[in-house]
């Protein structure tokens, strides 16, 4: 007997043992598998977008962002390299266009003739306010369009 009272036998009450049966194919095998999908996943994606790594238009910047707010306000300068990726000798005609009328921009050369395939050319825009138009803090997008297709680029401006 005990303290409590008389101990209780409860039935025990188990699972039947079933085993189950092996796979056919081992784990390695199936790592391998899920492998070689994500690296045809990642082939996939990469050929399907070219111009991930393939621009023909590069951009930087300087005096970017270009701020008006100092009495010796700089112009803002876009340096563009341009790439000829077609597989032929070709010209590139170049254009840098903005919507706003407060900005003006200014490239020196907008023609490059006989670019042979992979090489490129280097051209420097200046940007800078138009004094007949008012200007407030922003960013102003830039459309550089090229005969071999087109990119955008953002300017910063401060006042």
């Amino acid at each position: 007997m005990s303290i409590y009272g008389p101990k209780i036998k409860f039935p025990r009450i188990g699972l039947p043992n079933i085993s189950l049966p092996k796979p056919k194919v081992s784990l390695k095998v199936l790592g391998i598998i899920l492998i070689i999908i994500i690296v045809l996943a990642t082939i996939v994606f990469f050929a399907s977008n070219p111009d991930l790594f393939d621009s023909h238009i590069n951009v930087s910047w300087k005096n970017n962002p270009l701020d008006l707010k100092s009495d010796l306000a700089q112009n803002a300068e876009l340096t563009l390299i341009l790439t000829n990726t077609s597989e032929t000798v070709q010209d590139i005609e170049l254009e840098v266009t903005t919507e706003s009328k407060e900005l003006i921009v200014f490239c020196p050369y907008t023609t490059f003739e006989n670019v042979e395939p992979q090489n490129n050319r280097k051209v420097t825009c200046l940007i800078k306010r138009n004094p007949q138009e008012n200007i407030f803090a922003g960013n102003y997008t830039l459309t550089i369009k090229t005969n071999l297709g087109e990119a955008r680029a953002v300017l910063e401006v401060r006042t």
